[in-house]
């Protein structure tokens, strides 16, 4: 009779002094258990119960007869090891699709092989004038070198998405709308809005220099030199200036966005961050975009 005792099979021929039928012994070899076998492993004067899980290895493990044991040296540690290094690999894969990164790395023009984002150690964004964009600083590649890169074009129409990103709770998005053309085709920004969470949150400042706070459909009053905190962990204040500012901050990623009035009857965007992942209008526009956008951008209008 045999039976399954634990991890381990046992035969009736353990138990007589016999070998298994399913066993060669090897020369010399004495006791219940063909040498190599998981019985064998476990047999002897020390041991009692001639016993050992069949998945249990070892670097001097033979096959029944002598030969060589291709999962010698794959016990336990071995499968825990190639399990541990799958893992690192899922969490790798799963690392870069959460990022936007992908195997691809940025070329010297600034070009991200990811798309419509790019990814930055530092950045500085800006929309000012009769608006004159661009963007500056080291973008971090996906095999972990870093780039610089710049950015500049001119375009004179609104963007409903300057610039945005996923890194902050429910999002950070900036839009901008432009004045009427002047008789020479010349605009401004007419208004600049910065929507959080999802549009929970938002802070607009218009040419005029008017700022208007929402939180959760709530006006919050600004004073020069205040600084308030949104329910989403943003902080506003309004500088003596009358510039308004939004910062945005967590696990190591910061972004500050400004709006100021300027003196030709518009509004300056500006931002700086570090460690952002941002996509947008900046990101994707001008003659040597950062990143290659994901739809055709309309073609900026020069100056006439």
């Amino acid at each position: 009779m045999s039976w399954i005792n634990g991890n381990g099979f046992i035969p009736n021929d353990g138990l007589n002094g016999s070998a298994a039928p399913w066993a060669a012994m090897n020369s010399g070899v004495s006791g219940p258990f063909p040498q190599g076998s998981p019985g064998y492993a476990g047999y002897g004067t020390s041991s009692s119960d001639g016993f050992r899980p069949a998945w249990f290895g070892g670097s001097s493990d033979t096959l029944p007869g002598g030969a060589p044991n291709p999962l010698a040296n794959s016990g336990i540690g071995g499968i825990l090891a190639q399990l541990a290094n799958q893992v690192q690999q899922s969490i790798a894969k799963l690392s870069n699709a959460l990022s936007g990164t992908s195997t691809g790395t940025s070329t010297n023009t600034g070009t991200n092989a990811t798309g419509n984002s790019a990814s930055f150690q530092n950045v500085s964004l800006a929309s000012v004038g009769d608006p004159h964009l661009s963007v500056s600083g080291t973008e971090q590649n996906a095999d972990g070198s870093t780039s610089s890169v710049s950015s500049k074009f001119d375009s004179m129409t609104g963007h409903q998405d300057l610039f945005s990103t996923r890194d902050f709770g429910d999002g950070f998005h900036v839009s901008t709308a432009v004045t009427q053309p002047s008789a020479n085709g010349i605009t401004q920004n007419a208004s600049a809005t910065a929507t959080m969470d999802g549009g929970r949150e938002s802070v607009t400042m218009t040419n005029a220099g008017a700022i208007s706070v929402t939180d959760h459909g709530q006006s919050i009053a600004l004073t020069p030199g205040q600084s308030v905190t949104l329910s989403g962990r943003q902080q506003v204040s309004e500088g003596s200036n009358g510039s308004v500012s939004i910062s945005e901050s967590r696990f190591g990623e910061n972004l500050t966005t400004t709006f100021t009035q300027n003196g030709g009857g518009g509004v300056d965007v500006t931002a700086t961050g570090q460690n952002v992942t941002l996509a947008g209008d900046l990101i994707t526009g001008g003659t040597t975009p950062v990143a290659q956008a994901a739809a055709p951008q309309q073609t900026p209008l020069a100056y006439i």
